[in-house]
């Protein structure tokens, strides 16, 4: 009976910490900022895993 209040416990005491530190952060979440790049047409191919020729024929439709 002593070893449930003691596991109860420490899971009040961990979910406490957790809450506790997201409520922290709160009012300034932090930013994720991903910077757009461009892909040369001489390499699409290998973003799209298609041959050269595929591309090609997509990149004239």
């Amino acid at each position: 009976m002593d070893i449930s209040f003691f596991w109860i416990a420490i899971g009040l005491a961990a979910l406490g910490y957790f809450i506790g530190d997201g409520l922290k952060n709160f009012g300034k979440p932090k930013e994720k900022i991903t910077y757009p790049y461009l892909i040369k047409e001489r390499d699409l191919h290998y973003h799209f895993s298609l041959t050269r020729e595929e591309m090609q024929e997509l990149l004239n439709k």
